[in-house]
């Protein structure tokens, strides 16, 4: 499973204007991460989402529950 680049990364930020995929408010491109949605699986643009820190972690914290 290859990583993605930063250039990608902000290539896929620019491409969702910055906003969450997940609550849709804007941020800024350092509180943005790029989420795996099968984590097992590869960076696809069908498995990834760009999404912010608070929803990143939200989504982790019901993984270990």
């Amino acid at each position: 499973m290859k990583k993605l680049t930063e250039h990608k990364k902000d290539l896929l930020k620019e491409f969702v204007s910055t906003k969450c995929e997940i609550c849709h408010k804007d941020k800024a491109y350092a509180d943005l991460h790029i989420h795996r949605i099968n984590r097992k699986g590869d960076y696809i643009l069908r498995n990834i989402m760009v999404i912010c820190s608070d929803c990143h972690k939200n989504l982790h914290y019901k993984e270990f529950q």
